[in-house]
């Protein structure tokens, strides 16, 4: 039960690096359509990008809720949360709660850290307001 605990604490890790890696993954792209928007505003060699292919830089936000990186957030969080309520069931269990209180007790852990986990992910992307790269990325403000 321990291990399914401690795993639930590197569910968290890996959420918290999937959500920092779409941070800066909407940075970057805001920058290369930043420039690639530059570059086909002067039509060059007659070129006019008819297919609209990225040139916006306010694109893309960091919150996506159908995102790749979004939907690994989920699953991953549901899963670790699973862990934790199963470790906390069993625990329960060994302490002499009945089968249905312990069942009780992992089915709420799980469904608490899950809703609690998918919400603070969803903050956090949706405090990225486009600022600049030390700012969003790495929460440094400049002097």
């Amino acid at each position: 039960m321990v291990i399914l605990i401690i795993s639930f604490l590197f569910s968290l890790l890996a959420v918290q690096f999937i959500l920092r890696i779409r941070v800066y993954f909407a940075t970057t792209a805001r920058y290369i359509n930043d420039h690639r928007g530059f570059f086909l505003s002067s039509k060059p060699l007659g070129f006019e990008n008819r297919s609209g292919f990225y040139t916006n830089y306010r694109f893309p936000k960091a919150f996506d809720a159908w995102s790749t990186q979004l939907l690994s957030t989920y699953v991953i969080s549901l899963t670790g949360s699973l862990l934790l309520g199963f470790g906390v069931g069993l625990l329960m269990y060994y302490l002499g709660s009945g089968d249905a209180h312990a069942i009780g007790w992992g089915a709420g852990f799980w469904i608490l850290a899950s809703v609690l986990t998918i919400w603070i992910s969803i903050h956090y992307l949706k405090s990225k307001k486009d600022r600049d790269t030390d700012q969003d990325v790495f929460g440094l403000n400049k002097p």
